[in-house]
Order: C-alpha cells, then structure tokens, then sequence
C-alpha cells in the first residue's frame, strides 16, 4: 500500500519503522505494519502538500482486504511509555485545555510531546486526575463556564 506522507517528516523515515494502519472496513480496528519503501523524491500534489510517498506492509496481512480499499497509515516515529495523555479532541489551538476546576471550566496551557491522531502527551500543565473537556464543538463550552459532573449513566438526555 502507498501512502503520502508529509515532506516534514521525510528525514525521519526509515526502512523497516512500525506503522499503524486503520482500514475504513474495519472501524476501531489498527493493523500493525512496516515501512517497505521510502520514495528518493517528493511529490508536488495540488491538492496535497509536498510529501513523499512510502509503502506500508501489513503483518500479517488483513485477509478479504481488497486492493484500493481506503486506509489511513501512520508510522510510529517514536513511543513513550506510561505518560500522561489527553484525547486529541480536547487539545485546542495554541495548546490550551479546558478542565473543570471547582465547577468551573479553567483553560490551562500544556505543554504537548508526542502527539497522534488519537492522543497528545502532556510533558506539563495537566496533573493525574485532572479532567479535560473533549466535547468542545458548542459555544458554550468556555474557560468561565460553570458544569456540573453527572455519572455517565444520568448524563444522557431524558
């Protein structure tokens, strides 16, 4: 499988890294995988930005997928174990968080480390425990906001 990747992190692949592939006829599944080529050139894609292009094999390989199936790929350039994460989804720009603090929602700064389409690793600005706002798509969910906490169970709409 092809894949373009960002022209930026052409210098850190690598034959042989891990990547992690998601396949649109499997949702919520991740298929491990490796780096087989790395293309000696970029590409200038209209509707793309330069990348470089790379060659992901599955291992092993996901039986009754067919050819041209949508994928997503990303190579693991990097891992940290047993760190502090937040939900991508909760990261706003600037990488700032808002977190309930005494009923109230509070915008932290954070300083992020490793980062994917799935997590953001918190090197400072969030402690263990600290609950962070990922449903941020309302007006209403602001630094100043008042919230109460219900258990999931109570919090569906009645």
């Amino acid at each position: 499988m092809s894949y373009p990747m960002d022209e930026v992190d052409a210098g850190r692949l690598k034959f042989g890294q891990p990547a992690r592939v998601t396949v649109d006829s499997h949702p919520g599944q991740h298929f491990p995988g490796q780096v087989t080529r790395i293309a000696s050139y970029v590409l200038d894609v209209e509707t793309q930005n330069r990348t470089v292009e790379i060659e992901v094999e599955l291992e092993p390989p996901v039986p009754g997928l067919l050819p041209g199936t949508s994928t997503d790929v990303e190579v693991i350039l990097d891992a940290h174990d047993d760190v502090l994460r937040v939900p991508t989804a909760a990261v706003l720009a600037g990488d700032h968080v808002l977190v309930v603090e005494d009923g109230r929602l509070v915008d932290r700064k954070i300083r992020p480390g490793l980062r994917n389409w799935d997590f953001v690793e918190v090197l400072s600005g969030l402690a263990a425990g600290d609950r962070a706002v990922t449903s941020l798509d309302r007006p209403e969910v602001k630094a100043g906001a008042r919230v109460e906490i219900r258990p999931a169970a109570s919090a569906a709409p009645r």
